[in-house]
């Protein structure tokens, strides 16, 4: 039989033996742990820096759209100052006034794929030359726009031209759209220049006004010398003298 003294040693060696395993079995539950918790803290900062490179792709994206945006409103915005100082210079126009010509710029601008220079050159220039405002003017200016995107050129030098052209032949400012059609169809037709045909007009207007030549005939024979090969300097020259003996 095992004496008291026995039982009491092995009951000890047998508490200290299940201490050793309780103590085994926390290392063992603590490293699992640990692992886990390093392989889900590890996990978890992936993907913060996936997420960190998500947003910052996203701003970045953001920030670049915000950009072409930002330099696009710039951009206008300085075309349109541009368009006002055309416009301001060329009639010396200001308050009220100038308000209105501004507004005209506007209507004219947004119904045309113009370029924001020629159009205010076109206002400034019809404007001091023909006095026009308002409809009458974006008609006008319309209208020059038109024919300059069809043919070419320079509307500045089309509108000084065709203003000396309403000038020298009296042409009522209500008719000044139907006559730049008739320029416009002649040049098609024809060949000749725009500006070409304008200057003929204005140089040699007295002398085909004196023969009893009408606007629309002047243009049709004007336009058909250029086509033929005609001298017309030399022609209406010649004109020009015989006009003025008549005269006499």
């Amino acid at each position: 039989m095992s004496t008291l003294a026995e039982l009491v040693v092995k009951l000890v060696g047998d508490i200290s033996g299940f201490t050793r395993s309780l103590k085994d079995a926390e290392q063992a539950a603590a490293t699992a742990e640990s692992g886990i918790l390093g392989r889900l803290n590890a996990g978890l900062g992936n993907l913060a820096a996936v997420a960190a490179g998500a947003t910052a792709a996203g701003l970045a994206a953001a920030g670049a759209a915000a950009v072409g945006l930002g330099k696009a409103a710039f951009d206008a915005a300085m075309q349109l100052d541009e368009a006002y100082d055309i416009i301001q210079i060329g009639t010396g126009a200001t308050g009220e006034v100038l308000a209105g010509l501004q507004a005209d710029f506007k209507a004219v601008f947004a119904s045309l794929p113009a370029n924001a220079s020629d159009a205010a050159q076109a206002i400034a220039e019809l404007n001091t030359k023909l006095g026009l405002t308002g409809k009458p003017l974006q008609d006008v200016a319309r209208a020059m726009l038109q024919m300059q995107s069809l043919l070419g050129g320079d509307v500045l030098a089309y509108s000084q031209k065709f203003g000396r052209v309403v000038g020298d032949w009296g042409i009522p400012l209500e008719q000044s759209v139907g006559v730049l059609d008739k320029f416009f169809v002649a040049s098609q037709a024809t060949g000749i220049g725009m500006d070409r045909l304008m200057e003929s007009l204005v140089q040699f207007g007295a002398p085909l006004r004196l023969m009893g030549f009408s606007l629309d005939q002047s243009i049709a024979m004007l336009a058909k010398w250029e086509k033929e090969g005609v001298n017309t300097e030399l022609v209406l020259g010649s004109l020009r003298i015989a006009a003025g003996k008549f005269a006499e």
